[in-house]
């Protein structure tokens, strides 16, 4: 598959059919002291709606924001939210709400409150991924955090734009699927 390009999106259009669609996100996040970032969307490039059929597919049924592509390009609309104390960037999709909190020797946690078959394939990039509310979602991801920094690791303070598109890359560029029988990722250890 082509790389996913980031783009900020400042159609006012857009920005509100994406409120509306994660509106019961949004709100739990903003109840757990959430704030906005920006919006933004992923562009797969030309005529991907037709080669990535599948993951179209899976976008619709999920009711991602779709559009403001060429007419056969897929790709789907955000809002990115960001919480200061972890500093944590959080993500609206169609499945749930995933978290990214990065830390200064380059690793990224990230916590989401849905099942995913996406594991992290390297030692950089700790996944927690588990169908639960979003609330022990958070508590566990602030948990997390805390013990990689009795570990001696240092949170990266910034939250922006940018700096969620390196750590969704560097998620992308880890991930591998795991089969159905695979043990379950290992815990949190110290880098």
């Amino acid at each position: 598959m082509q790389s996913i390009a980031y783009l900020q999106q400042h159609d006012r259009k857009i920005q509100s059919r994406v409120r509306r669609r994660y509106s019961r996100e949004y709100g739990a996040l903003g109840a757990q002291g959430f704030e906005e970032l920006c919006f933004y969307s992923e562009r797969l490039g030309t005529l991907s709606a037709i080669r990535y059929l599948p993951m179209t597919l899976l976008m619709l049924a999920n009711r991602e924001v779709l559009g403001g592509h060429g007419r056969f390009d897929a790709g789907g609309s955000y809002v990115l939210m960001r919480h200061q104390h972890p500093a944590t960037i959080a993500l609206p999709l169609g499945l749930g709400i995933k978290l990214y909190t990065g830390f200064t020797n380059g690793a990224v946690l990230i916590s989401a409150n849905f099942e995913s078959a996406l594991q992290p394939a390297g030692d950089l990039i700790m996944k927690h991924a588990e169908k639960l509310p979003f609330e022990e979602t958070w508590a566990l991801h602030q948990r997390h955090v805390e013990e990689i920094e009795n570990c001696g690791g240092r949170v990266v303070q910034s939250l922006d734009f940018d700096r969620y598109v390196e750590m969704s890359r560097k998620e992308d560029g880890a991930s591998t699927c795991w089969p159905a029988c695979a043990p379950e990722p290992s815990r949190i250890v110290c880098l």
